[in-house]
């Protein structure tokens, strides 16, 4: 009977306890899903407001129509913070967007209202990168005197480091050819357009020519120039309709078969909706459109593309004061992270005449040979590119000589004192010289005597050495059909 008593009361502990676990175990599976279903929420709140904000095109993506363009030939007005107008575009103007106008002030847009934006002036654009010795060629060629002479010097001095290594590398670039590509020694540059319907309504009839636009013709005008400047014009006119957000995406196909071809730049054509008093412009005795320069600050390698954008700007400046509008950092990749030299030229507005567009990318053109290198008329043959970077290498050693005796010495008449001093002793040694100098000062050949043995040194062996080394001196000089763009119209 105590038997059964206790197998009774073990049975309802057994029970009890059992009960307790299922009720623990329910709580904590009711707590997982109290802790599960905020995070769940949280998560599908986010992707749709991230949905959302693609939809309305707002920056909270950061990717939000990053290659639109207006597709209504509107435009987008951009103004200082007290009210002047800074430029038009047919870009669509997001905050962050910065602006270099043609005087090289900087400007970054903080406020965008329907079709108008504000920028504030942050300040004068930094100059591009090596370009200082572009200064430094004006002043070596007499083009600069004086005070304006010496500041330019000085202003290279700081930069020769990097005007040297840009040389070196943009002159081995063309003198050693790429594999594959060994028929093409110069310079090249390739030509193509991502927007390849747009067009000018006075001179093609209607701004938008699905396949042909006279954005095919302003590219051939670039081409025509290059060519006349020795530099190979690679030029695609495959169409990339219809004029979207993903025109970029089929264009990229195109620009990278360009980029194959190992061009030293890479240029893609379009033209603006602004009005065309925002392009038009008087230069060099007739009337021509200017263009705007884009660059993509949704790019890694933007920098490259910046600093190669601001030596054209700077280059043009120069010969053609007021060509370039100024540079546009606008919200994409326009397929620029493709080649370090990639640029989306805006040739124009649709309300200008085609052949002013073609004026003024043609005079860019001029422009864009020095830029990457390769000036002068003709191609630059290997032997030339070979005597311009000896040029270079030589004449910086010799002032960086002067320089030095100057520093060194602490007066002119002993730093000359020192380098004939160098010219009569060192060098001389160096290159084995030394007994021809005495021969011209008359002085005899000296005994030399060795333990066990005397010897007079033989006049005949220094002159046999020294035609043996002049012999050995002396160097052995030895060692596609253009397309034509579619019709746009008149």
């Amino acid at each position: 009977m105590a038997r059964i008593k206790e197998n009774a009361r073990k049975g309802k502990k057994n029970m009890a306890r059992r009960a307790e676990t299922q009720r623990f175990g329910t709580i904590r599976r009711h707590r997982g899903l109290v802790v599960a279903c905020p995070a769940a929420s949280i998560v599908v709140v986010v992707c749709l407001f991230s949905l959302l904000s693609c939809l309305a095109g707002l920056p909270f993506t950061g990717i939000a129509f990053a290659h639109e363009e207006r597709d209504d030939l509107g435009y987008y007005e951009v103004f200082t913070e007290d009210g002047k107008p800074l430029f038009e575009t047919g870009h669509v103007v997001t905050v962050g967007d910065r602006y270099i106008d043609a005087d090289n002030a900087l400007y970054e847009v903080y406020r965008v209202e329907g079709d108008k934006a504000y920028a504030r002036l942050v300040g004068k654009a930094e100059p591009a990168k090596g370009a200082s010795h572009l200064e430094l060629d004006e002043a070596l060629k007499g083009k600069r005197t004086g005070l304006s002479g010496a500041i330019a010097v000085i202003r290279s001095i700081k930069e020769v480091a990097v005007v040297l290594k840009d040389v070196v590398v943009q002159r081995l670039s063309e003198v050693i050819p790429a594999q594959g590509n060994r028929g093409n020694r110069g310079a090249s540059v390739g030509i193509y357009s991502t927007h390849s319907d747009e067009s000018y309504a006075p001179s093609d009839g209607s701004p938008s020519i699905r396949g042909r636009g006279g954005v095919f013709k302003v590219a051939a005008s670039l081409a025509s120039t290059l060519r006349k400047s020795g530099i190979e014009a690679i030029v695609s006119y495959t169409p990339h309709d219809p004029h979207d957000a993903g025109a970029y995406d089929r264009s990229r196909r195109t620009a990278m078969n360009l980029v194959r071809r190992r061009p030293s730049a890479l240029i893609d054509i379009h033209r603006d909706t602004a009005p065309a008093e925002a392009y038009r412009d008087y230069i060099d005795g007739k009337v021509v459109t200017k263009v705007m320069l884009v660059v993509g600050r949704q790019n890694p390698g933007m920098q490259a593309n910046l600093n190669f954008a601001k030596r054209l700007k700077d280059v043009a400046d120069r010969r053609y004061p007021g060509l370039v509008r100024g540079i546009l950092f606008a919200n994409g990749k326009y397929n620029q992270d493709l080649h370090p030299h990639a640029l989306l030229w805006e040739v124009g507005s649709y309300k200008n005449p085609r052949y002013e567009a073609e004026s003024g990318a043609s005079l860019l053109g001029e422009v864009l040979p020095q830029v990457i290198g390769a000036v002068g008329p003709g191609a630059p043959t290997e032997s030339r590119r070979g005597l311009s970077l000896a040029a270079w290498v030589i004449g910086l050693f010799i002032v960086g000589t002067v320089v030095y005796l100057f520093l060194s010495t602490g007066s002119w008449e002993e730093a000359r004192a020192k380098l004939r001093r160098i010219r009569a002793e060192e060098l001389s040694s160096l290159l084995g010289w030394k007994d021809v100098i005495s021969r011209r000062k008359n002085v005899a050949p000296t005994e030399t005597r060795t333990e066990g043995r005397g010897t007079l040194e033989d006049p005949g062996v220094s002159a046999a050495r020294l035609s043996q080394v002049s012999s050995e001196k002396e160097t052995e000089s030895a060692e596609g059909k253009e397309e034509a763009p579619p019709d746009a119209g008149s």
